[in-house]
């Protein structure tokens, strides 16, 4: 396929990072990173370039396994909507939690007022 330039604000960080660590002008959505030069030694670079720069914490075995900028930045954002859902399900068994222990506290309450 030809060209594709990055589209979203996550595909123009990555995309930037890739530049750098392979030492490119350009690099499109579809580009594999392996096949444009890229090497073992330079994912872990980019590894730790996405880690320091972008604050993405994304394991080292996900970059092999998204070898494009397209796949990169679907599997980031999927992980990141994984993480808030967990996060707001964890919430809400907190709530229901502290709801149930205040019940309890109320009940013990009215138990020895009387």
């Amino acid at each position: 396929t030809g060209f594709v330039a990055p589209q979203s604000a996550l595909e123009q960080q990555l995309a930037s990072a890739w530049q750098s660590v392979l030492r490119l002008d350009k690099v499109g959505v579809h580009d594999n990173f392996f096949d444009l030069g890229g090497n073992s030694l330079l994912m872990v670079q980019l590894h730790t370039r996405l880690r320091e720069a972008l604050k993405l914490d994304v394991p080292l075995v996900e970059l092999f396994q998204a070898p494009t900028i397209r796949s990169l930045a679907k599997h980031v954002t999927q992980q990141s909507e994984a993480s808030s859902f967990e996060h707001s399900q964890d919430r809400a068994t907190n709530r229901k939690a502290s709801m149930k222990n205040q019940r309890a506290l109320r009940e013990r309450n009215k138990t020895t007022k009387k």
